[in-house]
């Protein structure tokens, strides 16, 4: 279910900004046990991803998400290959026993149970890594590797001060997005998304934003509840900027098509 939210999230994204590989490799590149290098393959992963094409998605996007976690573990002087020694030849710590260290990189909860889950190999779980890598399943699902994109995303970034937004210069000071909100915010009270203030001023105003959304009356009730949980979420984007992109998904090609004017 989470997948779901995901690709949409991601979906939303590429309608909205429409990034290219090219755009993307300064950004992933920032943290400093993230090189460009490997970093490109990442910006092609998601660029494949939006072009439909999961298999290239996911054959770019595994080995730099180990690749990344892997230097992630060796800079915080964990073991990531033993070296030959005597009559003894060096190998390369399993992915398996590495994600048993994840905590002591400081990463959150639920990062560790979620890279666990995703790439593990114990019983029940996905094991995503090896099904891919080792071409033991057909396809898997477009939401499966939004996944592994997600989880890319928060291994470059679990830790890392926020990457700076660009912008023209005469574009004002941005606010940097809130890459570890949930996990730094201990507050009895929801915090604004600084990402809100560039529509509305206070939550109230919010209230007008999704007045119009009106749930018709008469219609299934498995139908209203899908119109109030969608305008709910819009309300409460301001407090966390990504339920807009769930509560509006975007508009199909058909629909971007119509003359101006003309009703759907």
């Amino acid at each position: 279910m989470h997948g779901l939210v995901v690709e949409a999230q991601l979906d939303r994204v590429r309608d909205r900004f429409r990034p290219t590989a090219e755009d993307l490799v300064p950004f992933f590149a920032s943290p400093e046990h993230a090189p460009e290098t490997r970093m490109r393959g990442l910006a092609r992963a998601f660029e494949a991803f939006w072009e439909g094409d999961v298999d290239t998605a996911l054959a770019l996007a595994l080995p730099r998400l180990e690749g990344t976690l892997r230097r992630r573990l060796q800079a915080a002087d964990i073991a990531v290959i033993t070296h030959a020694k005597g009559e003894t030849i060096g190998q390369v710590q399993q992915l398996g026993s590495l994600l048993d260290k994840l905590d002591e990189l400081g990463f959150p909860e639920p990062w560790p149970l979620v890279l666990r889950t995703v790439l593990g190999n114990a019983e029940g779980q996905m094991n995503l890594r090896n099904n891919v890598l080792h071409d033991l399943v057909d396809t898997p699902s477009r939401h499966r590797a939004a996944l592994v994109l997600q989880i890319a995303l928060a291994v470059l970034f679990l830790g890392e001060e926020p990457p700076a937004r660009t912008g023209s210069a005469d574009s004002g000071t941005r606010m940097p997005l809130p890459w570890n909100a949930a996990a730094d915010q201990r507050l009895p009270f929801p915090v604004p998304d600084p990402r809100a203030h560039h529509f509305v001023t206070q939550y109230a105003d919010m209230h007008d934003v999704v007045a119009g959304l009106t749930v018709p009356s008469g219609i299934p009730q498995s139908a209203a509840t899908v119109l109030h949980t969608s305008r709910e979420l819009l309300r409460h984007s301001y407090f966390c900027y990504e339920f807009s992109a769930v509560a509006l998904p975007a508009r199909p090609d058909r629909d971007r098509d119509r003359p101006p004017g003309q009703d759907p």
